[in-house]
């Protein structure tokens, strides 16, 4: 399941190519208004709810609304950071570290 969800995470953010944020502080978000999502956001499915947002993806309320994360929150806690954390111009090398140090195949 941890390959699954990073090729998603992975094609989602080298295609969306920006950051989720709310303005006028910047503060990323899950989904924004303008239809951008994440790097868990992209991973939710219509248990998302809004009251999630400002939460890390460890958080009981998004672990219970998304139980299968559970197993994998270390993965998902670096593609979150990554996302909210690096420049977008790096994304694709700082998945490919992730994708090594994790064990997994960069397909992208």
């Amino acid at each position: 399941m941890e390959q699954v969800f990073f090729d998603c995470v992975c094609g989602h953010l080298l295609r969306q190519k920006r950051h989720s944020r709310v303005k006028p502080r910047g503060v990323c978000v899950y989904r924004a208004k303008d239809g951008l999502m994440c790097a868990i956001g992209c991973l939710m499915d219509d248990r998302y709810d809004p009251i999630m947002e400002g939460r890390p993806v460890g958080d009981e309320e998004i672990i219970t609304a998304f139980p299968e994360f559970v197993q994998h929150l270390p993965l998902l806690h670096n593609l979150q950071m990554i996302h909210d954390g690096q420049r977008v111009g790096s994304w694709r090398a700082r998945l490919r570290d992730l994708a090594r140090a994790a064990g997994l195949e960069f397909r992208f």
